[in-house]
């Protein structure tokens, strides 16, 4: 939308057609990039370019994901800065070389008390391996299937 000056107090309000001689906003929304935090403390990351693994204490690039959520279905989707998406492979194992229209790679996000669950296409919870490998295995959600989300952006402002 465009914030502009309208009526008679000039207040900023959302609108359409902003008249040419008024000063203008735009307001620009960013896609959403989040790191996941394990309960130990490490950062999900890719390494070898599809292995997903929980080892690194500090975020990277290859530890960003950008978050998409369709409200229509509750999915979630996690991309790479690769443009791959993590995806449920076999043997429960999770890997970042899905494509966005696969089955395999819409996960369904439960929230609590700020902390993300995700579960899988196979119907099991995201966690981790003792080596850190991340994996679709629990029947039921746990301390070890809760990922603290971090934003790496914001939505911001544009001013003319």
């Amino acid at each position: 939308g465009v914030l502009y000056p309208q009526g008679k107090r000039r207040r900023l309000c959302l609108g359409d057609s902003p008249r040419e001689e008024e000063e203008w906003f735009v307001i620009k929304r960013c896609p959403q990039w989040v790191s996941l935090k394990t309960k130990a403390k490490r950062y999900v990351s890719i390494i070898c370019d599809t292995e997903v693994y929980a080892g690194s204490d500090k975020v990277t690039p290859k530890s960003v994901f950008h978050y998409e959520f369709d409200p229509d279905t509750n999915a979630v989707q996690l991309k790479t800065v690769n443009n791959c998406y993590l995806a449920q492979r076999k043997f429960k194992s999770i890997m970042a070389n899905g494509r966005r229209m696969e089955p395999e790679t819409n996960f369904r996000a439960l929230w609590h008390c700020g902390k993300i669950f995700l579960q899988a296409f196979n119907g099991r919870f995201l966690g981790t391996m003792p080596i850190g490998l991340v994996v679709a295995s629990a029947v039921h959600p746990g301390p070890g299937e809760a990922f603290g989300v971090r934003l790496a952006n914001r939505s911001f402002l544009v001013l003319r």
